[in-house]
């Protein structure tokens, strides 16, 4: 049975862009779902145009284990495209993929979960495009944290 992300999805009576935001990516941060949770009361019936797509776990399988990982031990950051047919994980992973695909911007929440400290910071991947890589350091700079930092998606151990 494929995995089906659980999500909620606002829409304007204005066109405009597809914004997807998640959490869960890794089952032991907790803040950003219910960061996102938060911003679903605030966001509903007050969407000015496009779309908003809000999904709080993405992990459901190491959420319920209150871990980074499900039961395979893949860190789903780091397994996209994923697979249909593959393990817990890539599954997760090529649901989430086929989310983002249909987004015009796409803001993941992280903590460092119950094992990492993470300093405040907004980050993004550094597009080949001068236009969508200038767009990307615009939206990291709106967040106003100390630190914005920009990965090459070369980069080995990078899929998010």
């Amino acid at each position: 049975m494929p995995v089906t992300l659980q999500q909620q999805r606002l829409t304007s009576s204005h066109p405009g862009p597809h914004v997807l935001i998640t959490g869960g990516v890794h089952g032991d941060e907790w803040e950003p779902m219910a960061a996102i949770r938060r911003l679903l009361t605030r966001l509903d019936g007050r969407l000015q145009k496009g779309q908003v797509t809000l999904v709080p776990i993405v992990n459901e399988g190491a959420f319920m284990r209150g871990a980074r990982t499900a039961d395979d031990g893949l860190d789903l950051a780091r397994t996209c495209p994923g697979r249909a047919d593959g393990s817990i994980t890539e599954q997760t992973a090529h649901a989430l993929s086929a989310l983002i695909a249909q987004a015009a911007a796409y803001i993941d929440l992280h903590t460092g979960g119950t094992r990492l400290q993470v300093l405040p910071l907004a980050g993004y991947m550094l597009h080949p495009d001068a236009g969508v890589l200038e767009q990307q350091r615009r939206m990291a700079r709106v967040f106003g944290l100390p630190l914005v930092w920009g990965t090459d998606w070369r980069l080995n151990g990078r899929s998010l």
